[in-house]
């Protein structure tokens, strides 16, 4: 895959191939935190209810598991051509897409911090009220704090291959483990949910109705 000599050409086509690996990691991160939500979505029954939501969420299953699997096979390909090319690791362009790596996963675990803060803050400010606050951890803590995690990891792996230690094959491995077990979680929550809410659609109209009316004294 990689030769002995370095040329401008075949710096070209390693600096494609890294930044693609890159590109995939974090395309694979970011599916799974979005999947992670849509899943917690579904669970809580606050996710998608049309045909095309569901749909939706397969989709970014399905994707998040190709990246998954990319980032893995071009990391391992960089790595290979990077043993034959040592010095490319000092290379402006390299240092570029590493450093930006690991700045674009800093700066979303920082977002995610802060709205974990803003949700703890919000529980505080929302005590005596009738607000749900087990719904609101449920349904935005829990699934933003895995998020943080998720992202915690995948910066922490970048932040040790700007530093020099690659540890590329674990965080695609970790990558690639979790986006199959994401996809497995998807193609068992989705027809359950799917089949529960037709069931209780074709069904609602009359118990909403029947509800309402005993609600009204007197048939007032």
């Amino acid at each position: 895959m990689a030769t002995s000599s370095s040329t401008p050409v075949s710096n070209s086509m390693l600096t494609l191939k890294y930044g693609g690996a890159v590109f995939s990691a974090l395309a694979a991160t970011y599916g799974a935190v979005s999947l992670l939500s849509d899943l917690f979505g579904l669970w809580t029954g606050s996710g998608a209810s049309l045909l095309g939501g569901y749909v939706g969420i397969v989709t970014t299953a399905v994707v998040t598991v190709l990246f998954a699997v990319l980032a893995f096979l071009l990391y391992k390909g960089v790595t290979k051509a990077v043993a034959a090319q040592p010095g490319y690791i000092n290379t402006p362009v390299y240092h570029f897409i590493t450093n930006g790596f690991f700045a674009v996963l800093a700066v979303v675990s920082v977002f995610l911090a802060g709205s974990l803060v803003a949700v703890l803050l919000s529980s505080l400010l929302l005590i005596g009220t009738s607000t749900d606050i087990g719904a609101l951890y449920l349904g935005r803590f829990l699934p933003e704090l895995l998020a943080l995690a998720i992202v915690g990891f995948v910066g922490f792996a970048a932040l040790k291959i700007m530093k020099g230690k690659n540890l590329s094959t674990v965080m695609t491995l970790v990558l690639m483990s979790l986006a199959g077990a994401l996809l497995i979680a998807t193609l068992i929550t989705v027809p359950i949910v799917a089949h529960g809410s037709s069931s209780r659609s074709s069904s609602g109209y009359n118990y909403d109705l029947s509800d309402y009316l005993n609600m009204v004294p007197n048939g007032r």
